[in-house]
């Protein structure tokens, strides 16, 4: 971990783009947003038309925010989503796409999520998708429940790979 306090954990969101300024500029606008605003904003730009960086910059200068890391790639998804998470220095990473809008409680869920569950191993979670005119029913909805039940954290035993190299869970869930 890099945060020098084990309470905290910083977190880094790395975002791919290409050729989408408009759909760019609402994602980042959420980011903006937080409640608990992300410790650095890595922006891996594969556009063809023109170089977004100018643009890129003036949200975040406009919004005063503090780290904004831009790095110029070849539009390639895998390549800018690897250079993205090498170029992260936070505690966590989350990858977006450039057409995600985030709720304004993202980061603090996330981060909660994680010190209330150090003794898990999870390397990686993903979130519930709602259209944009949708809302959550947030006494109903927790972010730490839908983790636990996408990767089966509760009542999990040692699983293996099957020869396809596709893991198997053993749960003591009859159905999952």
């Amino acid at each position: 971990m890099n945060s020098s306090n084990s309470g905290t954990l910083s977190l880094s969101i790395v975002i791919s783009t290409k050729d989408r300024f408009d759909k760019l500029r609402l994602c980042v606008d959420s980011i903006l947003h937080q409640t608990v605003p992300p410790a650095e904003v890595v922006i891996v730009d594969g556009s063809t038309e023109k170089d977004l960086r100018n643009s890129i910059e003036d949200l975040f200068r406009e919004a005063h925010f503090g780290l904004l890391k831009y790095i110029k790639s070849l539009p390639s998804l895998t390549v800018q989503n690897n250079l993205g998470i090498k170029n992260s220095t936070g505690d966590l990473i989350t990858i977006l796409d450039d057409d995600v809008v985030l709720d304004k409680d993202y980061t603090l869920c996330t981060k909660e999520f994680y010190l209330n569950n150090s003794d898990l191993y999870v390397g990686a979670l993903s979130t519930k998708i709602i259209d944009s005119d949708s809302t959550v029913d947030k006494e109903h909805f927790s972010l730490s429940e839908l983790i636990g039940k996408i990767f089966l954290l509760w009542h999990i035993k040692d699983g293996k790979f099957q020869l396809s190299g596709i893991p198997t869970l053993i749960s003591d869930r009859k159905s999952v």
